[in-house]
């Protein structure tokens, strides 16, 4: 029994070894667009908190069911790119991340650190968070 049970526990370990978190944001607004040109906004927090890891030299969108990501960084902007071609997530990097959160008290609405751009079909959404 205590064999079976460390494999189990062995078996859903497995995953995260080696997997580093790179980014996580908690989203504040997003906007829907669908393929009839129709916008919504919603400025609730029911969406999916970002997160990004990387595993070796790849990068995954883990909250966006794992898929892979293309990373191209230009001057302080970071841009993950989904190999599938599924969105893109822009942020700035850690350093620029950081003083410009330090900077802004939490209440403020309209600071963004980050946003999630996704596709499906002819429908977009625009996820903004810090």
């Amino acid at each position: 029994m205590k064999v079976a049970i460390f494999f189990i526990v062995f078996l859903v370990a497995l995953p995260s070894i080696g997997q580093e978190v790179v980014l996580t944001g908690t989203p504040s607004m997003s906007i829907e667009i669908d393929e009839f040109g129709e916008r919504r906004a919603v400025s609730d927090r029911s969406e999916v908190e970002l997160k990004i890891t990387k595993t070796g030299d790849s990068y995954f969108w883990a909250s966006r069911g794992n898929v892979q990501l293309a990373l191209i960084t230009n001057g302080i902007y970071e841009t993950y790119v989904a190999v599938d071609g599924s969105g893109y997530i822009r942020t700035i990097n850690e350093t620029a991340r950081a003083r410009f959160l330090e900077q802004i008290p939490n209440g403020v609405v309209g600071r963004y650190t980050y946003f999630e751009h996704i596709s499906t079909g002819f429908s977009t959404k625009t996820v903004y968070g810090r």
